[in-house]
């Protein structure tokens, strides 16, 4: 039996670079939006208590080790933990940052 090539469904592939490109920006930007946000978020809520501020502080000036032994020693009860240890790694670099720069 022999089968027409006229009958096979031909697939062609066409790219777009330009859209894909696009997309990809546009994809980083909406990244870097959700990312800001979650950092502002974070920064409110590590201001909320002076004690706590002054804690994240001492700790960001020490790097991030002693930052990540800071929010490991936190309550399991503090939401503030969970909140930087739900965050992606360079959400948190940016927090440490921020917090060293901060005068207390």
């Amino acid at each position: 039996m022999t089968v027409h090539t006229a009958a096979l469904p031909t697939a062609t592939v066409e790219v777009y670079p330009e859209v894909e490109m696009s997309s990809e920006t546009a994809a980083k930007a909406e990244g870097e939006r959700v990312a800001l946000g979650r950092l502002s978020a974070l920064k409110v809520l590590i201001k909320k208590s002076k004690p706590l501020f002054k804690a994240a502080v001492k700790a960001a000036k020490k790097g991030k080790a002693a930052f990540d032994r800071w929010v490991n020693s936190l309550s399991n009860f503090n939401p503030v933990k969970w909140a930087i240890k739900g965050s992606p790694s360079y959400i948190v670099t940016e927090l440490i940052s921020w917090l060293a720069q901060q005068v207390i």
